[in-house]
């Protein structure tokens, strides 16, 4: 029988591998397997004396399932598996407005435009997207809720009227597939 003494079933990391820890029948053979990790990233050890295991599996962010699986001598087998999740650590959110500035009197069509990344700086995809526009005599106007797309961008377009002449602001919020949440803001004036 496999045993994981480390890490906790359900466990977030936020590094791009994880050891786990565990024991077995001496001179067994333990393998390790994330498929959702590129290529399956397959791993193995045979265990010496005492019984014990660590391996190094890479993870990939959002849920990873790793299976174990261990053969002993006389060729039985028994497997176990852990979900580990990684997370994205700190996120990041990028919103631009155009234009930053208009006249009040006018109608004007605002065109928001936002990045997220994860914390290592790279897209941050399939992340839900909420816009709010505040514009001195106008209401909140909010966004449907959108979705990132593989560059971690999204971009949404409001027409304005009936503004009156002051400051405002737009604002985003981001959550991830994870459920990790960040926000950013841009100035709007109306003169």
């Amino acid at each position: 029988k496999i045993t994981i003494s480390s890490p906790a079933q359900g466990i977030k990391v936020t590094s791009a591998t994880i050891d786990v820890s565990g024991a077995c029948d001496a001179g067994a053979t333990v393998t390790i397997r994330n498929e959702q990790a590129p290529g399956g990233a397959l791993n193995s050890q045979v265990l010496g004396t005492d019984g014990r295991f660590k391996l190094t599996v890479p993870v990939v962010a959002g849920p990873n399932a790793i299976d174990l699986m261990a053969t002993d001598l006389a060729g039985n087998s028994s497997s176990t598996s852990l979900t580990v999740n990684r997370d994205y650590g700190q996120l990041g959110a990028h919103l631009a407005v155009a234009p930053s500035k208009f006249a009040a009197s006018s109608k004007t069509t605002l065109k928001l435009s936002m990045h997220a990344t994860t914390f290592n700086g790279g897209p941050l995809a399939n992340a839900t997207v909420t816009f709010t526009v505040l514009i001195q005599g106008l209401g909140p106007i909010v966004s449907p809720e959108l979705m990132t797309d593989a560059t971690g961008t999204v971009t949404w377009e409001v027409a304005i009227a009936g503004a009156s002449p002051g400051t405002g602001a737009a604002s985003v919020l981001v959550t991830s597939p994870m459920g990790d949440q960040v926000s950013a803001t841009a100035g709007i004036t109306t003169t």
